[in-house]
């Protein structure tokens, strides 16, 4: 570690400044950041109650239901300071912290890597996931994904650490912060379970007090969570009722077997090896890496039978041992080889480097303008909601949790003409979207019993005062 620390250091520097190179200037309009914002802010003024209630009345009264009541409260309360100084408008201090937190993950990543292949292998492993594309690019999305891979990342580590006192507290702890964060962290309680039971075998008397320590630690933190946040997360399981169904599964499996090739999307046929490379190495270290491929398997289980998908972010924590593994893999078939391993590991990090400052156009720290919420079309109309209608207002919007943060209304989903009298203005994107709102070539005319009034129209949103 202390002879690769200056690479690693430098490896991981690079890596934050092409990150920080990608930032647009805005989000796209995927509103789970509002989600997360709107619990900070609840947070912050002292009503959580009361915004888990309204939201989840408001998810109940929308066509489709955009998230949970709330997410785990880790996130929310983590950028809280951010949020009390800048409010939505320091984008980028949010998105800072997708950076510092992919940076200490790439250090964790390596002492897991170290453990199992060589020095050299490891670091440039390291280095090809540091400068991926696929991840330095979804860094500019404000969500809790990176900050979940250190979390869990680093309790895998620990958990591979020789039983003590120092591990059980600390995996404890981890083991909550991984919960608090993201719902699907309590699968890491699964697994430090099955490698407790593993060791318990031959250490049964101190393993079993470690154990009873660190599960003890995660209950009494869990419970007190609970005290004091409320919980909005039994809401997921609505989504099943809606959209599973044997065909879904069977097309969730295919999907989340086929989605860890969007890492290799610049780099055409290295996926098909990376899997043969990924199956080689799971032949000859199976026993040896137990616990890895229960938390791979456990987590496309899940994923798999979860209805929707939300691309590759939902693998994000099991990435890094599949990797692993896929190089264990390789350096099993070139044992005579030595060499072999490391220059395909160099050749990815390579092609991952230029891949990644393509996408920036040679324009370092020059901030693209993209299109949502936060650009020059978007924001007149957030502003005219916010500012020339009635804060008792129901707004028919395809973001709701965004119409909610930024015009601080009430905001329902709807995609159904027949109920538009439950809202008092709708407002409809132009340029598409029409999977999650009233066609707008339509909205005037698919509803004889209301009247639509039209009081805003730029180039890209229409908002309609809805008539009784």
């Amino acid at each position: 570690m202390k002879r690769s620390l200056p690479l690693l250091v430098l490896i991981v520097l690079a890596s934050s400044a092409v990150s920080i190179s990608m930032f647009s200037t805005g989000q796209f309009w995927y509103d789970d950041f509002a989600g997360y914002m709107l619990q900070t802010k609840a947070l912050l003024h002292g009503n959580m109650a009361q915004f888990v209630a309204q939201n989840s009345a408001a998810i109940a009264a929308s066509d489709y239901p955009v998230g949970p009541a709330a997410y785990p409260w880790g996130y929310p309360l983590l950028i809280a300071p951010l949020f009390a100084f800048g409010g939505v408008a320091s984008l980028t201090a949010y998105k800072l912290l997708n950076t510092l937190a992919f940076g200490a993950f790439l250090v964790i990543f390596y002492q897991i890597a170290r453990r199992r292949i060589t020095a050299i292998s490891a670091l440039l492993l390291m280095a090809a996931l540091a400068f991926n594309p696929a991840l330095l690019q979804a860094q500019d999305l404000i969500q809790a994904d990176f900050i979940f891979l250190f979390i869990s990342t680093l309790t895998l580590l620990k958990i591979e650490e020789e039983s003590s006192i120092r591990r059980a507290l600390w995996l404890g702890i981890l083991l909550f912060a991984a919960f608090f964060v993201r719902t699907n962290g309590i699968l890491l309680l699964g697994i430090f379970g099955a490698d407790a039971a593993l060791r318990t075998r031959t250490t049964p008397q101190p393993g079993m007090r470690y154990a009873a320590i660190t599960t003890l630690i995660f209950f009494s933190l869990t419970l007190a969570a609970g005290w004091i946040f409320p919980n909005g997360q039994g809401s997921y399981f609505e989504h099943y009722s809606l959209f599973f169904s044997p065909a879904r599964l069977w097309e969730n499996t295919l999907y989340y077997l086929a989605l860890p090739g969007v890492l290799f999307t610049p780099f055409p046929g290295v996926f098909p090896l990376m899997v043969f490379f990924f199956f080689v190495g799971v032949l000859r270290f199976w026993r040896e890496e137990r616990v890895a491929l229960a938390y791979i398997l456990l987590t496309l289980a899940l994923f798999i039978t979860w209805p929707e998908r939300q691309g590759l972010r939902f693998l994000y924590p099991i990435l890094p041992l599949w990797l692993i593994l896929a190089a264990r893999g390789l350096e099993t078939l070139s044992e005579r080889w030595k060499a072999l391993a490391p220059a395909w590991f160099g050749a990815l990090a390579t092609l991952a480097l230029f891949a990644s400052l393509s996408l920036t156009g040679g324009q370092f720290f020059q901030r693209q303008d993209i299109n949502g919420p936060f650009d020059e079309y978007s924001q007149p109309m957030f502003a005219f909601v916010r500012e020339q209608t009635a804060p008792q207002s129901v707004v028919i919007f395809f973001k709701p949790r965004l119409m909610t943060l930024l015009a601080e209304r009430k905001s329902l989903l709807l995609t159904n003409c027949a109920r538009l009298g439950a809202g008092d203005y709708l407002v409809l994107h132009k340029k598409g979207e029409s999977n999650a709102q009233i066609d707008p070539q339509q909205a005037e005319t698919c509803n004889p019993a209301v009247k639509l009034g039209l009081v805003f129209d730029n180039r890209r949103f229409l908002i309609y005062k809805i008539l009784r």
